[in-house]
């Protein structure tokens, strides 16, 4: 009799657990009914994950300064930066025109797989080989050295194939399976860190940098195979359709590599001009401001939607103001709730050993307060058909950053590095903010013309409007690779 209760209560528990995983899994595994519903709840999965993504990457992070320390998480810092900004040269634009093909032509789906497995495992080879040439010509100009090298050229071809693998998932609204690959790499990624810590108590950069090659090639499998197993079938390569994905994505291509070079190159600089342990440092600083940056990133990617779909250039850009001054309120208190916790919080996880990280991280805290708002800007002009001034923008940001870098850095190391940033995206701002006030009345004209004359053109219809801002929503809203 006594063992009646106990059994009851079981299945109480039992009873409450089903039905809280009944609500969890509305919210992660949505039920697709309808457009409007389903890019709600993609909407709300998406910031769930992301939320799950920024907590695991604090963790990684810490674990990551705690057994490489200043010099070592400055090795491996450079190493995933090197490899990342190869990748975004080795995209070629793919990354946004597989998206756009994938949604607005089903069938192609086979062939967008065949062409994208074989940028991943040919365009990572050539674009590995012509580095390790290079550097083997030039030594001095290799970021790192010996297997950290190695190490980071198996990471170029693992993170193009993840990268272009997931966006065919976005094409086919596959978002479930592009949250799981996702969040299963950084997952793998902790788990290795945890347990390469629980049995060697130490690491070296190398060790890392290919764990973080084994996370990405998980999220490569993961995102693959559910193509494949969708597909039922592999084509062919398709040269006609690479050359049109080419072409569709140039725009959005040159934006993406820009902005990746405005935000990262200041880390490979660091390294070249003020070693290894400033680059920890500094890695620290700007992998800590990366999970600020979040915050614009999923604002970008509910606006961009709404911007694309308004077609008075008057109320697009009233909406696009708008938002920018909710973001900039927002980023604001955030900033300075950062700046107020910046030194304890470091203390507490990192140790006492990187508190030289927080002078630099104060300065590009109010950096990224710019970026966050100069954010809606470039989705304004994604949305409104990518002038080709903007890409300009963005490539003269690009130069301004890199110069800055130059001048700064040897004087003033880790500090300098920040004030570069601070200076170029407080510039990058100022210059697209006139450029759209000055001239948001004449790109309307120019797209209605454009759209005009091409109103049976499917195609050039939609590029009006959709797939530059994808590019551009990667370019500032990806989460920084493992631990940078």
């Amino acid at each position: 009799m006594n063992g009646i209760p106990a059994v009851t209560a079981t299945g109480a528990v039992a009873a409450r657990l089903r039905r809280a995983w009944q609500r969890t899994s509305v919210l992660i595994w949505p039920e697709q009914k309808g457009e409007g519903s389903l890019f709600v709840r993609n909407v709300r999965m998406t910031l769930i994950v992301r939320g799950g993504l920024i907590g695991i990457g604090v963790i990684t992070s810490v674990m990551i300064a705690r057994l490489l320390g200043p010099e070592g998480r400055g090795i491996y810092a450079a190493a995933v930066v090197l490899a990342t900004i190869a990748s975004q040269f080795g995209f070629l634009g793919l990354q946004t025109s597989s998206t756009y093909y994938a949604a607005r032509e089903p069938s192609l789906l086979p062939a967008l797989v065949s062409n994208s497995l074989c940028a991943s495992l040919l365009g990572g080879g050539t674009i590995g080989t012509i580095l390790a040439l290079l550097f083997w010509l030039r030594p001095s100009w290799a970021p790192v050295s010996g297997a950290t090298l190695r190490a980071a050229f198996l990471l170029i071809p693992a993170t193009l194939g993840s990268t272009l693998s997931q966006n065919l998932l976005l094409g086919i609204k596959e978002v479930k399976w592009f949250n799981v690959s996702e969040g299963a790499g950084r997952l793998f990624f902790m788990a290795l860190c945890w347990i390469s810590a629980l049995l060697m108590g130490h690491l070296k950069p190398v060790h890392m940098a290919l764990m973080a090659t084994l996370a990405a090639l998980l999220s490569f499998i993961l995102a693959a195979g559910r193509l494949i197993y969708v597909t039922r079938r592999l084509a062919w390569p398709d040269v006609a359709l690479f050359r049109r994905q080419i072409s569709y994505g140039v725009r959005p291509y040159l934006v993406c590599v820009a902005g990746y070079l405005v935000l990262k190159v200041d880390v490979l600089m660091v390294k070249y001009l003020a070693g290894s342990t400033a680059t920890g440092y500094y890695s620290l600083a700007s992998g800590m401001t990366d999970f600020l940056n979040s915050i614009p990133s999923v604002v970008g990617m509910m606006l961009f939607p709404v911007l694309a779909g308004t077609l008075d250039c008057s109320l697009r850009w009233n909406r696009t103001k708008k938002a920018m001054i909710y973001l900039a309120a927002i980023m604001a208190a955030v900033v300075v709730c950062a700046g107020v916790l910046a030194a304890p919080l470091v203390r507490a996880f990192y140790g006492s050993a990187f508190l030289p990280a927080v002078p630099a991280f104060l300065i590009l805290c109010c950096a990224i307060g710019f970026y966050a708002v100069s954010t809606m800007v470039s989705i304004y002009f994604s949305s409104s058909g990518q002038p080709w001034f903007t890409v300009f923008l963005w490539l003269a940001a690009a130069l301004l950053n890199i110069g800055l870098n130059l001048y700064l850095i040897p004087g003033s190391g880790i500090v300098g590095a920040a004030v570069a940033s601070l200076i170029t995206y407080s510039a990058l701002l100022a210059a697209q903010f006139a450029y759209a006030s000055a001239n948001h009345l004449k790109l309307e004209a120019r797209e209605t013309s454009r759209l005009n004359m091409h109103v049976d053109s499917q195609e050039d219809t939609a590029a009006g409007f959709g797939g530059n801002g994808e590019c551009e929503l990667i370019a500032i809203g990806s989460p920084a690779p493992e631990g940078e």
